[in-house]
């Protein structure tokens, strides 16, 4: 894991210095696409070694799938901006991006499923009210907004309200997985994934705020709390390929 630790702080790193220093929109771009192709190879990888397990391999794939469609997104966006000159949103790179929100779903929720550990009514109570809080004060701070402005298109409202929606279905199975699996390397691994995920979860709602306020450009910081999802994506995809290697 050294050589994954290694990339990981060399990248975030790097994009630290590019968004303080030089924050062009090529530059932050590729950063993207890097970040998003380093996060599915992880996973792809993981996916290889665990082929011939039938539940677990399920899983990973799902989850692979999902990775490569977030990665055709970040793709489109960065073919869209150098194109159009301009920050491509609403785009057909929101078609890739919405379309992995089931696929990772999917996954997550399969892999909560696989476990078979029972939470308890009380803790899965208590997961689902805090997701549910957070969707109320998002809905009442911002979505509401949104959704009766007049000065945003309706595909643009419909991607604003979308997004954060999504978001919160992966919020939900993204803490199951973080209270089931406590300890271990794999449930490190896990719990990192999911940390991925919440993070995307706060980069989507900021954006979804910015965008509105008329406040984001290519290269706005909060960019970096995508890349920071995608690596510890690529951090605990690699851990949990190690991880299983030295169990077999």
């Amino acid at each position: 894991m050294k050589i994954e630790y290694g990339i990981a702080a060399l990248f975030m790193a790097a994009a630290v210095v590019i968004y303080a220093v030089y924050p062009a929109p090529t530059l932050t771009d590729a950063l993207a696409v890097i970040a998003a192709f380093l996060g599915f190879a992880a996973s792809v990888l993981t996916w290889l070694r665990l082929r011939e397990r039938e539940g677990e391999s399920t899983v990973w794939m799902l989850l692979a799938l999902g990775l490569l469609l977030y990665l055709g997104g970040e793709t489109l966006w960065l073919y869209l901006e150098e194109t159009l000159q301009e920050v491509p949103f609403p785009s057909v790179a929101d078609v890739s991006w919405l379309a992995g929100y089931p696929v990772l779903f999917a996954a997550l929720f399969l892999e909560y499923r696989r476990l078979d550990i029972d939470l308890g009514s009380a803790k899965k109570t208590g997961i689902l009210a805090l997701v549910l809080i957070a969707s109320v004060i998002m809905i009442w701070t911002l979505l509401y907004s949104i959704a009766i402005s007049d000065e945003i298109s309706t595909t643009e409202k419909f991607l604003d309200l979308t997004y954060p929606i999504g978001d919160m279905a992966l919020l939900y199975a993204a803490f199951l997985l973080c209270f089931v699996y406590f300890g271990g390397r794999l449930g490190r691994s896990w719990i990192l994934i999911s940390v991925g995920f919440i993070l995307f979860s706060f980069a989507d709602l900021a954006f979804s705020y910015l965008t509105w306020e008329e406040l984001y450009w290519s290269g706005h910081p909060v960019d970096l709390l995508w890349l920071s999802g995608d690596i510890f994506i690529f951090v605990g995809c690699s851990l949990y390929r190690h991880a299983y290697k030295r169990l077999v």
